[in-house]
Formats: structure tokens, C-alpha cells, sequence
């Protein structure tokens, strides 16, 4: 028996990556993923999703208690970002704001292909780069503002991460990152890690590899599997193949103005749209929002 190394098996994800993403669908009817629909199409989960380019609009959703904001600025292409609501099936939380690499309609469901692809066109953020080096990032999404707390000195924010390229590209350099920095553009200062209950690695920064269950061509071992969701059988109703749980970004900080950057890229090409969901009124100072009830009861169902 000739035994193919991991090395191989990562040559070859890459160039099926790398083959257009309109020559592939997963059966008959289905539209190729670089003409899908830009209406939503909805299902069970019932989310509704609003396209704003207003960075006001954004950060005003997710302002929490005893925080305020000035100077927001959202980077990012016309159908990058947006405000939804009923969200609880999906992601445990009902309002929000995402963030996209692609379409932000591509979180509609039905599952019905593994390769939903927008490119917008849009540089990377080399700020990104750093926590996924030696790849570098594209189709950057970025709204930064400052923000300063009336009390408390913790500043804490709330999110759940999902990529087009889980499962079959875990392991490989299309590996698209999440992060969160707070006062500074190093990779130190990136607040957005793995924690809580479900990490068995604490501390990498929200990115495909870091979190998942392995990739069924590569033997690579699960990261983080007890974080992740996954949905390449389309169990869940959004076109996204694997999503994190719910994870909070937190930090001690001192009185006075701060600066905050959200972001998120594809890495290593434009294609395979990811997004970040982050809570309404979940960016709050020294008050730790409280863990969403119901995804306990999701994460329990599709695990």
C-alpha cells in the first residue's frame, strides 16, 4: 500500500481551491456559488438581515452598558456588513451585526453548496496577517472605533465565527481568521481567542484551524472540537459549513479613550465567504454579557 503524505493531500486541496468556484455544484438544480441569489431565501432559523455600510449604525448595535463610542469607521465592500435579527436558532442570540469576507447573504440557508464564494475585490489587513503568517489575508471586512467606559475595567465583546471552508479545507493555507484588537495592531493585541469550557487549546486566535473537528482528507488531528459546529450535512439552516460557538472576547483596560478594530479576511485567495456574528449590546464595560440559554439546547442538537 502506498502511503500519500499529509504535505500531498494539502498540494491537492489547494489546487481544487484554486479551480473556479462556478464549475462545481453538489446536485441538479443547485446555482453556481459566484451567481447566487442576492434576495434572501431563508428557512426555520428565520433570520432577517439588513445591509448597511453605516459604521454608526453598527456600533451603536453592539454598544452594551457603560461604554461609549466616537470615530467608528467600517472598511469593508457594500454587501460586507449588517444588522439581523432572529438569530437565537441559529447562533443563540436573536440581534446582532456580521461581518463578512463575501455577501452577507450567504449565511441564508439551505446548505445546499460547499463553496460559497463572493469575492468583493477587497485588499487583506495586515494586521490579520500576522495571526495567520506565512499566508497573508484578502477581502478584509473592518469597523474601528473608539470607546471609553464609564465604569468597570474590563471591556467585553461576543461573537460566533463561520466559514465556507470548514471541513475539507481544515489544515490547509486557506485558513480565515477572526480577531478583535484592542489598543494596538499586534498580534498580541488581538483579544479574540480560544477560551472557555469548550477549548481544550486555550488562547489561538479565531481562525478555521484553531477551531474545528478535523478535515475528513487529512489526518490531521480536531482543534478545539468541542468549539465548533459543524454543518457540512446541512443540519443547520445558513449556508455556512462550520461555525464556533459563542465565544467572548475580553480584556482589562484603564480609565480614559481606547481603540477597538474588528476584523475579519479570507486567507490565502478571495474565495469561500466567511462571517462573524457579534451580539447586540454585548460591547460592554465590566458587566460579562450572560451566556444565550438556548445555545446550550443548539449546540447539544447538532454536535
Amino acid at each position: 500500500m502506498r502511503l500519500v503524505s499529509a504535505s500531498a493531500i494539502v498540494a491537492v486541496l489547494v489546487l481544487i481551491h484554486s479551480v473556479p468556484a462556478s464549475s462545481a455544484t453538489r446536485g441538479p438544480g443547485n446555482t453556481h456559488p459566484l451567481s447566487r441569489p442576492t434576495s434572501p431565501r431563508g428557512g426555520p432559523v428565520g433570520i432577517s438581515i439588513v445591509k448597511t455600510t453605516n459604521a454608526t449604525q453598527l456600533v451603536q448595535c453592539l454598544l452594551g452598558p457603560s461604554v461609549s463610542v466616537s470615530n467608528a469607521v467600517l472598511n469593508a465592500a457594500p454587501d460586507a456588513a449588517a444588522t439581523f435579527t432572529g438569530g437565537g436558532a441559529l447562533i443563540g442570540y436573536d440581534t446582532g451585526m456580521i461581518l463578512s469576507t463575501g455577501d452577507v447573504d450567504s449565511i441564508y440557508g439551505p446548505n445546499d453548496v460547499d463553496d460559497t464564494s463572493t469575492p468583493n475585490k477587497m485588499p487583506g489587513d495586515a494586521d490579520l496577517d500576522t495571526l495567520v503568517a506565512p499566508n497573508t489575508t484578502l477581502d478584509a471586512a473592518i469597523l474601528e472605533f473608539d470607546f471609553q467606559c464609564s465604569a468597570g475595567a474590563q471591556i467585553n465583546i461576543q461573537f460566533v465565527f463561520a466559514s465556507e471552508e470548514y471541513n475539507e479545507f481544515v489544515g490547509s493555507p486557506f485558513n480565515d481568521v477572526f480577531a478583535v484588537f484592542l489598543d494596538g495592531n499586534r498580534a498580541t493585541n488581538n483579544i479574540a481567542r480560544t477560551a472557555g469550557a469548550c477549548a481544550t487549546t486555550l488562547g489561538l486566535p479565531i481562525a478555521v484551524n484553531n477551531v474545528n473537528c478535523g478535515n475528513p482528507n487529512l489526518p490531521d488531528a480536531p482543534v478545539n472540537c468541542g468549539c465548533f459546529v459543524d454543518n457540512s450535512l446541512g443540519t443547520l439552516d445558513t449556508e455556512m459549513d462550520g461555525l464556533t460557538r459563542n465565544f467572548l472576547a475580553t480584556a482589562s483596560i484603564g480609565p480614559g479613550m481606547h481603540h477597538m478594530k474588528i476584523a475579519i479576511a479570507d486567507t490565502a485567495d478571495d474565495i469561500y465567504d466567511a462571517n462573524v456574528f457579534l451580539r447586540c449590546g454585548s460591547l460592554a464595560c465590566g458587566i460579562v454579557p450572560a451566556q444565550p440559554a438556548t445555545w446550550g439546547k443548539v449546540k447539544a442538537q447538532y454536535r
